[in-house]
């Protein structure tokens, strides 16, 4: 999955927002401040505190749209709205993951004083960035922020790295550290750890799961080391002792599912769009902390594969 980017301007400002996203198209999945952000029947500040939470990044543009007359000198500001909405989302997702962009000769409020804002020229002729370069410097940024795994209100990330900590480092290495590892009465040589994950995350996911496991003729059984029993679901073979294929279903995901549920308020029965990009959302930054954590690991890197399953 892409990350998302929100971008906001004033209705003047809009079609340099288009244009920066025409530029990130081919990096992230962008929405202009206008494409159904704001819904029916909500005010623009609760359209925006809860979209916020649907985006990976956020751009503002600001452009001359309004004089100010200070201090008996007029000067040439951006709309207020698009100043609150940089804000905010500094506020929702930390200062790395948002980006100003603003137009030469406006003027800003003091508070932003010695923040290095990147500038574009008002016309072609102009010295100067354009916006296209100042989008070419983002894309270096976003590409090297979403290496990184962000703690944020859902907790998907630390679920990720307790199921790691707690579960797969732990199996692997008791496994890799056994001088047997024995199913029924036989003994294998070595060990294959699949991590099964759902496409996106079900509304009934310990539905999902027991299918799955019945689709797949799964066993569950124990596996005995020098030390301690495990129960696995496994891809039993009699005939096989090279190597052992053990599956997990991180059931921790139902409790991220829990928490999505607590963070979307709502008083109908199904899915909502909301809804369904936070899970989607959070569920891509709970497998890509998951990946990273098993591939940086010696062991786990060996002896762990990660499966993604269609729930259609």
């Amino acid at each position: 999955m892409s990350p998302r980017i929100f971008i906001g301007s004033s209705v003047a400002g809009r079609e340099k927002a288009e244009l920066v996203k025409s530029q990130l198209k081919d990096t992230a999945t962008c929405q202009v401040w206008d494409e159904g952000f704001f819904e029916n029947n909500k005010s623009s500040l609760e359209s925006l505190a809860e979209g916020a939470t649907l985006f990976d990044f956020a751009i503002l543009i600001a452009t001359q749209d309004d004089l100010q007359l200070k201090k008996g000198k007029l000067e040439l500001i951006a709309r207020d709205n698009i100043i609150f909405e940089f804000g905010l989302y500094i506020g929702r997702l930390g200062r790395q993951r948002c980006f100003f962009f603003k137009e030469q000769g406006l003027d800003l409020p003091s508070d932003l004083f010695g923040v290095s804002i990147p500038e574009f020229k008002a016309a072609e002729s102009d010295p100067g960035y354009t916006i296209q370069y100042l989008c070419e410097n983002v894309k270096k940024q976003i590409h090297a922020i979403w290496k990184t795994y962000q703690l944020t209100f859902v907790p998907s990330t630390v679920l990720a790295v307790g199921y790691f900590d707690n579960f797969v480092s732990n199996v692997c290495r008791e496994l890799k550290q056994a001088s047997k590892r024995i199913v029924g009465e036989r003994e294998y040589d070595n060990f294959k750890l699949h991590i099964v994950i759902p496409d996106e995350l079900p509304n009934n996911f310990n539905d999902q799961v027991i299918a799955y496991l019945s689709d797949k003729n799964l066993k569950e059984m124990k596996v005995e080391t020098s030390t301690r029993k495990y129960n696995f679901y496994l891809d039993y073979s009699a005939n096989e002792t090279a190597v052992l294929h053990l599956y997990d279903l991180p059931t921790t995901l139902s409790a991220l599912k829990r928490s999505i549920e607590t963070a979307v308020h709502k008083s109908w029965i199904g899915e909502s769009e909301q809804e369904r990009i936070l899970k989607q959302k959070e569920m891509d930054n709970f497998c890509r902390t998951l990946d990273y954590l098993v591939n940086e690991n010696p062991i786990t890197r060996k002896h762990t594969e990660i499966e993604f399953i269609d729930i259609d």
